[in-house]
């Protein structure tokens, strides 16, 4: 008989790759705000390790890079990939993204 060694669910942690949120200022632009507490960020993509994040944030940075003469600043891209320059790769129990 074998013995199956399961991890339970609950116990695995999972990778997010965070950002802050986009929204618009009220006047027809768009703007992000760094500076509120992560548990309020964007969760752009779920992984279960921290290289396939990292990965994935590099991939993102690598083609923002490549379009960022082409956006204008007004526009949700360019906010986007502005606040994509604060994004992280956090643990999915780390303790700054409960609500406080």
């Amino acid at each position: 008989m074998k013995t199956r060694h399961a991890v339970p669910l609950a116990f695995m942690v999972t990778w997010l790759l965070i950002q802050p949120p986009v929204r618009p200022t009220g006047n027809g632009t768009f703007d992000y705000d760094a500076k509120i507490p992560i548990s309020e960020w964007a969760i752009l993509k779920r992984f279960q390790h921290t290289d396939d994040c990292i990965a994935e944030m590099d991939k993102l940075e690598t083609q923002f890079d490549q379009a960022w003469e082409h956006m204008q600043p007004t526009t949700y891209d360019y906010a986007f990939a502005m606040a994509h320059s604060w994004s992280q790769c956090v643990e999915s129990n780390d303790p700054r993204l409960k609500d406080k």
